[in-house]
């Protein structure tokens, strides 16, 4: 079995993902949040999990889990012992969590662009840098256009594999 922090969340699409390329057959268990879905993972409930660096490298270091693979291109330097998926024998993929400041659709240029620039000056303070990259974030302070194409692009390969695999919604 794997928990995600329920469905259509980038944990239970990865997993899904990772599942169609493996040949696995595994039973989703969706959680209302994140904690619940760690203590069953750590606890032994279910046998797997993919997550953000930051929500569980805690329980790896302490031994409460352990790391089957990244699912970046390359390995992370927060647990540089945890092979990447293609280290690991499933190749392209790769996936990423992102964080995005999003606002209404309706914001004014000026403002987009202001709170762009505010976020970038906060994101170059090297004891912010520091401390996100510490909890396996990297750090990319891009533009709204570079967003925008992330988002896009996200989007894309989600709603194909979504659409390929049937996935639907689940109460």
């Amino acid at each position: 079995s794997f928990g995600s922090v329920g469905s259509g969340s980038g944990g239970h699409l990865a997993m899904v993902d990772l599942m169609a390329r493996a040949g696995l057959d595994m039973l989703h268990v969706p959680y209302r949040g994140f904690p619940p879905a760690v203590l069953d993972l750590v606890a032994g409930r279910i046998d797997a999990m993919v997550l953000i660096n930051a929500g569980i490298l805690p329980q790896l270091r302490a031994g409460q889990v352990r790391g089957l693979a990244v699912t970046a291109d390359a390995r992370i330097p927060q647990a540089p012992e945890v092979p990447t998926l293609a280290e690991a024998g499933i190749a392209d993929a790769a996936s990423y969590a992102w964080i995005g400041l999003i606002g209404p659709a309706s914001m004014p240029a000026d403002r987009v662009e202001r709170l762009a620039a505010e976020a970038q000056r906060a994101l170059a303070v090297p004891q912010t840098r520091t401390t996100l990259e510490n909890l396996g974030f990297e750090v990319v302070a891009g533009s709204p256009a570079l967003l925008r194409a992330t988002m896009e692009s996200e989007a894309a390969r989600w709603g194909s594999l979504i659409t390929r695999l049937g996935i639907r919604a689940e109460a």
